[in-house]
């Protein structure tokens, strides 16, 4: 060992037992005036530590980029899955709310036609195909039952076919619902399956009428004609250059005859267009949303009032 070492050890040891013996108050004078000369050298040893910190972080930043990347798309699908499921639960709640308001009217009315629904499956292509090459008449067919040829050979494209027909009393033009939401109509009624357009057919139509809320609440603007383009969007046709049209006015059903309580949706405008030398407006409508996999929906069908009927 070095003089020096044993020199610096020896007022070290020395320090150490005066400071034992030493009174407490020059014990804490003492301790101060160490403290504070370590004081750099602890900034100094946190600054290289904080240091060591960062670089050892930045080695492994691929290593969490990708786990942050990961976690992101997770946390995107989990987004998308939560969304879905509100989606749903919307269309649910409209649903069982346009059920209700149906049947409300039909159990307090007293008049003579009433509203009636029937719910009803759309059927898979798979199952859609056998019925309509008669794989599953086969039986019926023997016994001289058959299926109303117009709905087994629909004309190109081929409709879509619901498992009630002349059975369940539907008849044409008879209002296909999802809630409160139109999005078709029955086409052609065979004797236990139908056919139906969506409201985006190119053959469809149907009056309809501009509703937009205010801030002292709905006010109904003009009438005109539904018709379905082969695409995304429906026209509305015949509203006059002088009246109103708004983006985001919503459409309903123009219908009158007092069977329903409100109108029924049908969508949201999202395009207007009024030329100097138009007549009409030109507007486009956006239908409510349908899942792309539609399996049960409801028929609006018409009926007597029993209680009208009934015999005193």
């Amino acid at each position: 060992m070095t003089p020096r070492f044993v020199l610096t050890f020896c007022c070290i040891s020395l320090t150490g037992v005066g400071l034992y013996f030493a009174p407490d108050a020059a014990v804490s004078r003492v301790r101060g005036t160490i403290t504070d000369a370590i004081r750099p050298g602890q900034i100094l040893f946190h600054r290289a530590m904080a240091s060591i910190l960062g670089r050892l972080s930045e080695s492994g930043s691929a290593t969490d980029n990708d786990v942050t990347e990961r976690l992101k798309d997770e946390l995107s699908v989990e987004r998308e899955r939560n969304r879905a499921l509100q989606t749903r639960l919307a269309q649910v709640t409209e649903q069982y709310q346009g059920e209700q308001d149906i049947t409300k009217a039909m159990l307090r009315t007293k008049r003579l036609i009433v509203p009636s629904l029937i719910e009803v499956a759309v059927l898979g292509d798979t199952v859609a195909e056998q019925w309509r090459s008669g794989k599953l008449l086969d039986q019926g067919s023997m016994n001289g039952l058959r299926e109303n040829e117009l709905v087994l050979s629909t004309r190109k494209p081929v409709r879509p076919l619901i498992d009630f027909g002349e059975d369940g009393d539907l008849s044409t033009e008879d209002l296909m619902l999802l809630g409160r939401c139109v999005i078709g109509k029955v086409e052609h009624v065979g004797r236990w399956t139908s056919t139906f357009q969506r409201v985006t057919d190119s053959h469809y139509r149907g009056r309809a009428q501009l509703i937009r809320e205010t801030q002292s609440g709905f006010v109904f603007e003009a009438q005109g004609i539904l018709k379905g383009q082969g695409g995304p969007l429906c026209k509305l046709e015949g509203i006059p250059a002088e009246k109103s049209v708004r983006i985001n006015d919503a459409v309903y059903t123009a219908e009158r005859d007092g069977i329903l309580p409100t109108p029924l949706y049908y969508g949201q405008v999202v395009d207007a267009v009024l030329g100097m030398d138009d007549r009409e407006w030109t507007v486009y409508v956006k239908p409510a949303a349908v899942p792309s996999q539609l399996t049960q929906v409801h028929v609006l069908r018409t009926a007597v009032n029993p209680d009208r009927l009934a015999v005193k």
